[in-house]
C-alpha cells in the first residue's frame, strides 16, 4: 500500500554542484519527501546515505545526517556536476507524524477556529490567486453549436449555454460554473449537462 510507503525515486542527476550547506538542484525535487532516506553518489566520492531535510522549491533540496535535527545539513560540495553527482531513493516506509502534531498542523487559527483542508500544489504551497490551480485545455461544449449565451443567476454562479440557430436557437448543452465565493477567485465546480 503506497499510502504507507514512499515510492522509489530513480536516479536524478545534479543540475548544480552540491554546497557546504547540503543544498543542490535536480530536475524535479518534488519527487523527494522530507525525512526520506536517499543515496548520493559521484565519481571518485564515497556513496552517502542521507536524509532529505528540505525541499525548497521544484528543483532545490537539502540533505543532512539521518535522524536528528531537521536543520542539520551535510557538506556535499565535492558532489558536483563534473563528477556526475546523482541522488536516488529506494522504496521505504513513510516517516511517522505524531497524532497530536497532525491535529496541530490541520488547525486553522482564529478567527476561523476550525480543522482545515486546503488544496495545495505538489510542493505543499496553497492554491490561491497568486498560485492558481494548473489546468489543461478543456472543451466545454462537445455538440455542434453556433452561439453561446451567458447568464449570472447568483453572485457565485455563471451559466453558459451552447445553441444552434442563433441567440434564441435550441439549447445544445449547458455548463454551470460555481465559485467558492463572490470574488470568483476560486472555482468550486464546473458541470456540463
Amino acid at each position: 500500500m503506497m499510502e504507507k510507503r514512499w515510492k522509489s525515486v530513480p536516479p536524478q542527476a545534479f543540475t548544480s554542484d552540491g554546497t557546504v550547506q547540503g543544498k543542490f538542484t535536480v530536475a524535479d525535487a518534488s519527487l523527494f519527501k522530507v525525512k526520506q532516506i536517499v543515496t548520493l553518489s559521484a565519481t571518485g566520492q564515497p556513496t552517502l546515505s542521507l536524509e532529505v531535510k528540505t525541499v525548497i522549491d521544484a528543483v532545490t533540496m537539502g540533505v543532512g545526517p539521518i535522524g536528528g535535527d531537521i536543520k542539520a545539513y551535510v557538506d556535499i560540495s565535492v558532489y558536483t556536476i563534473v563528477a556526475g553527482a546523482f541522488i536516488f531513493a529506494n522504496e521505504q516506509p513513510r516517516s511517522t507524524v505524531p497524532e497530536q502534531a497532525i491535529e496541530r498542523l490541520t488547525y486553522e487559527e482564529e478567527p476561523t477556529v476550525a480543522r482545515r483542508v486546503v488544496i495545495v500544489d505538489k510542493l505543499g504551497n496553497k492554491i490561491d490567486s497568486s498560485n492558481p490551480l494548473p489546468v489543461g485545455s478543456i472543451q466545454l461544449f462537445t455538440k455542434q453549436f453556433d452561439t453561446i449565451t451567458a447568464s449570472y443567476p447568483l453572485s457565485t454562479r455563471e451559466i453558459y449555454q451552447s445553441r444552434l440557430g442563433g441567440i434564441i436557437g435550441a439549447i445544445q448543452e449547458t455548463v454551470t460554473v460555481d465559485y467558492v465565493d463572490a470574488t470568483k477567485d476560486l472555482v468550486s465546480t464546473v458541470v456540463r449537462t
